[in-house]
């Protein structure tokens, strides 16, 4: 891999609150160890305007003049591309012939309009990798149904058109899940140069050390559900929580509600879930954490909360959905249930009066180093 990476993203990466913007700051974290220089190139820097609304309008303009899909076009910046071009040509000049190569990151498919014009005018002078965070063509589906945005948006561009055209011009894709390096694989054989394109997936890493701690000192079991309550699947998952799991749950057994803007949910909910919002200190989420839970029903690429549970050595009671796309090999300690309250209500009681059977659980969790997914990172693009 070249010493010298330009990184384009608009994950706010630096004080992540959400799994995205957390797997690109363990991605950017990761790269700094395996590379001499990495520049940040971020959109929000080169955004037309600071308002979202704005962005919003100019979407639907840009989206009908440039032949773009509507995620694309609320991201698409000139002066982005611009400043990125620039920035390459000065790396470039700086270099003697023999070294005159770069390694361009794109965070996000809603940035890889940028992957073309950078491929046409360098050539094979630069290296293009791609971050997945999911399907994204599949996600735009879910999120916005058969509606009037969704038709206008695919009668533009069509999403996986865009996705397949875009990520012809990359060397390589770092996706989230296996699933995703399924789906790139068949996506496009060879790059513009004409060389295969690498699909390599790297899935969420943690630069802390496992915390998680049992001191058994609470007078209940403690379960956590952790997510970003601006992200719709997990709102929805949280309603199933409350609705359902939440009256069922014993005595002895309460929910701890962890994550951004997760408190807005609090009105009215019953007293066996506890509403934390988002906490800064890791170690209050899993200390003395006896199951996280994820019942996602909607959604795509790898839940990273899952991933971290894991991590932190804290078996998962999940949907199937919740575990797509993360290797077989590292799901020891988790259980796929469909969501059947009885079914989940038992599981939870089962472990908690059959204490070896939990710790024989807790045993088999295979969660990878981070060192050992940093291994991926040094291969060339």
């Amino acid at each position: 891999m070249p010493t010298n990476i330009l990184f384009i993203t608009f994950g706010d990466f630096r004080t992540p609150t959400d799994g995205g913007s957390k797997f690109t700051n363990e991605i950017v974290s990761m790269l700094r160890q395996t590379s001499k220089k990495v520049e940040i190139l971020n959109y929000y820097d080169h955004a037309p305007s600071n308002s979202k609304t704005i962005r919003k309008i100019l979407s639907i303009f840009i989206s009908l003049f440039l032949r773009l899909p509507l995620p694309a076009s609320y991201f698409y910046s000139r002066s982005l591309i611009n400043s990125a071009r620039k920035k390459i040509l000065d790396e470039l000049s700086k270099s003697a012939p023999q070294q005159r190569r770069i390694s361009i990151f794109v965070d996000h498919l809603e940035l890889c309009y940028i992957t073309s014009s950078l491929r046409l005018e360098f050539g094979d002078e630069i290296e293009i990798a791609h971050i997945s965070h999911n399907i994204e063509p599949s996600l735009l589906k879910q999120r916005l149904g058969e509606g009037l945005a969704y038709k206008y948006s695919q009668l533009c561009c069509d999403y996986s058109k865009f996705e397949k055209k875009s990520l012809y011009y990359v060397d390589t894709i770092f996706s989230i899940s296996d699933e995703e390096k399924h789906h790139f694989s068949k996506l496009n054989p060879t790059s513009s140069l004409g060389s295969p394109i690498k699909a390599i997936t790297i899935p969420p890493t943690f630069s802390y050390l496992p915390l998680h701690k049992s001191t058994n000192e609470t007078p209940y079991k403690k379960i956590v559900f952790v997510a970003s309550f601006d992200w719709w699947p997990n709102q929805q998952a949280f309603q199933w929580i409350r609705d359902y799991l939440s009256p069922s749950l014993p005595t002895g057994f309460k929910i701890h509600i962890y994550g951004k803007n997760s408190t807005k949910f609090s009105a009215g909910a019953p007293e066996n879930l506890v509403f934390h919002g988002y906490v800064d200190n890791i170690l209050e989420v899993w200390d003395d954490c006896f199951f996280s839970v994820a019942p996602i029903t909607r959604g795509a690429g790898v839940n990273i909360k899952v991933s971290e549970s894991l991590h932190n050595r804290v078996p998962v009671i999940g949907s199937e959905l919740s575990f797509k796309g993360i290797s077989k090999d590292y799901l020891g300690g988790t259980l796929k249930l469909e969501l059947d309250v009885e079914a989940w209500i038992n599981a939870l009681e089962f472990y908690s009066s059959n204490p070896s059977e939990y710790e024989k659980l807790k045993r088999a969790i295979s969660y990878p180093s981070r060192e050992k997914i940093l291994d991926k990172l040094r291969i060339t693009p």
